[in-house]
Formats: C-alpha cells, structure tokens, sequence
C-alpha cells in the first residue's frame, strides 16, 4: 500500500487505520524528518522523501518501494495543499500551477507509476 502526503492529517489517519491491519506501507511525503518525526522507527513500513512535483522523483521512489515490498495493490494519493495568503480572487496563476500539479498531476504521474503493476 502507497499513500502520498503521509504527514498531512489525512494522511496519517489512514496510515495508522491502515497500520492497524498490519498492511505493509509504504509512505512518502516532502520532508524526511517531518516522516521520521510523524512515524518513528521503521517497523516494517518504508517511508520516502518525495518531490510529488516531479515525476522522476515518483518513478525513482515507486521503485524503491516496489524493490521492497513487492507489487503494490493500493495506491491513496493524499497529498495537495495550498499556500495561505492570497485571496481566491488574487491567486496569481503561478499559484494555481501549483496548486494543480500538487493536487492533480502528482495523482496522475504516481497512478502512471503504480497501476500498470497493478493491473500485471
């Protein structure tokens, strides 16, 4: 199991519901020790430090996870966000860009990554 934003709330919900029911996990997120902080010790679970904006860091990371733990039968794309400050109506298109790539292209190039190995 794959889960991306790991250390958001969300994220960490369902990687302890998921923990729960002894799932091998696999976490990623932006930030190494904001993972080692939100998870410890490794216990069987591979947390990874990963740009999710871009798609060579997903590639390089899905392999990683796959090379140990196998194929992957669940993938939960959590992570997005948002920056605080501007106002809807101000957001620049810079900040949309982000937004998007953040909130949907990551899920597209990690389900690129992920779903054929599924499907295999």
């Amino acid at each position: 199991m794959l889960i991306t934003g790991a250390v958001g709330n969300l994220g960490r919900a369902v990687a302890r519901r998921f923990a729960a029911d002894r799932r091998r996990l696999a976490l990623l997120d932006s930030d190494a020790v904001r993972l080692a902080v939100a998870f410890g010790a490794d216990d069987g679970k591979l947390t990874l430090a990963c740009d999710l904006l871009a798609a060579s860091a997903i590639t390089s990371a899905i392999e990683r996870v796959t090379q140990r733990l196998g194929s992957l039968g669940v993938l939960c794309s959590i992570a997005g966000g948002f920056p605080i400050g501007e106002t809807v109506h101000e957001t620049s298109a810079a900040t949309w860009d982000l937004l998007m790539c953040l909130s949907a292209r990551s899920v597209l190039h990690t389900a690129n990554d992920v779903v054929p190995g599924m499907l295999a």
